[in-house]
């Protein structure tokens, strides 16, 4: 017999009933409750359940309602900049940038004195996963790297990411601010790629190879990265940082 403790009803799990008693060893495809929700109405409310399951379970992973610093201009690619002197700024990245980075090995940056010209990649993050590159948002040269985080990347990750520096640059062209955002702009941004995410997201979750699915009463897909291979792993990345 099923072990009814390690299996809920798949409508409960999706939110659309608070409490079901099963008397069908959760046998959903003879449940005539299961076929009542069919029809045309039933259906449809179900299918809200669902998608708003899976929309909370993708936000669990980020703070949407996060303050940024005010000071900051954060580009398309998730990089922020913060004036510090005339014509220097700390580089850095968002906080949906360091939700995504999590099988981290360490960061390389280019050499101090080196001159970056936009769209050429300022950070290289590395793992055993491979190796992706963040782009720069302007054109600058390299003052100084964080060397702390060279040492311990793990700071990284748990310390505040609006005060973690990744470099220190110098900028000789004037900063256009349609090229960053901040407040609405930064929140209408964020949005945009958390639907990517959920797009890309989905199409792994149909993926019977991933062995794991959202509402077949299985396990949850709670964290994202942790059932991608390093390629696709690269590819999400990619999506995020080298956006055009």
């Amino acid at each position: 017999m099923t072990n009814s403790k390690s299996i809920k009803c798949i409508y409960m799990e999706s939110g659309f009933v608070d409490y079901k008693i099963c008397d069908r060893d959760f046998d959903c495809e003879n449940c005539p409750f299961d076929q009542a929700i069919h029809d045309q109405s039933g259906l449809h409310k179900f299918q809200i359940a669902k998608d708003a399951q899976e929309e909370n379970i993708l936000l669990k992973k980020f703070d949407t309602k996060r303050v940024v610093p005010s000071d900051l201009l954060i580009s398309n690619n998730h990089v922020w900049i913060k004036k510090i002197e005339e014509a220097a700024f700390y580089v850095g990245i968002d906080h949906l940038a360091q939700s995504l980075i999590k099988r981290i090995s360490t960061f390389q940056f280019p050499f101090v004195g080196s001159q970056i010209t936009k769209g050429e990649p300022i950070i290289w993050v590395i793992g055993k996963w491979g190796i992706v590159s963040i782009p720069s948002p302007v054109n600058c040269e390299i003052l100084e790297f964080n060397s702390d985080l060279l040492l311990n990347p793990n700071k990284f990750f748990y310390d505040d990411i609006y005060s973690v520096w990744l470099l220190k640059i110098t900028v000789a062209d004037k900063i256009n601010s349609i090229d960053f955002s901040n407040g609405m702009r930064f929140k209408d941004l964020l949005a945009q790629d958390l639907l990517t995410i959920k797009a890309f997201s989905k199409k792994l979750i149909s993926n019977p190879a991933l062995g794991v699915t959202m509402f077949d009463g299985g396990e949850l897909l709670m964290d994202l990265n942790d059932h991608l291979s390093n390629k696709k792993y690269v590819q999400l990345l990619k999506l995020i940082f080298n956006k055009k």
